[in-house]
């Protein structure tokens, strides 16, 4: 969800097509030149979806593996004594 009204996004969509960064159809916002729109986002683009990734980030497959093997070994050495 945006804090915006929808006129706002109107606005922004008509000025993303005009330089010809997107292509608006009724019900679909198609990305025509992802180059483009990157550029017009600037510094804007990646920052949300990084912070994200850093805060809420789901482990990756690996690190559920390297997770999985200490535990495992873990185990095994208590299991020893």
């Amino acid at each position: 969800m945006l804090g915006v009204r929808r006129s706002g996004i109107t606005q922004a969509l008509h000025s993303l097509e005009i330089e010809e960064a997107i292509e608006v159809k009724r019900g679909q916002i198609v990305v025509s030149d992802r180059r483009k729109l990157e550029r017009i986002a600037g510094s804007c683009y990646g920052m949300p979806e990084a912070e994200y990734e850093r805060v809420v980030a789901r482990p990756k497959r690996q690190d559920i593996h390297v997770h999985a093997a200490v535990s495992s070994r873990r185990n095994r050495s208590d299991s020893a004594r």
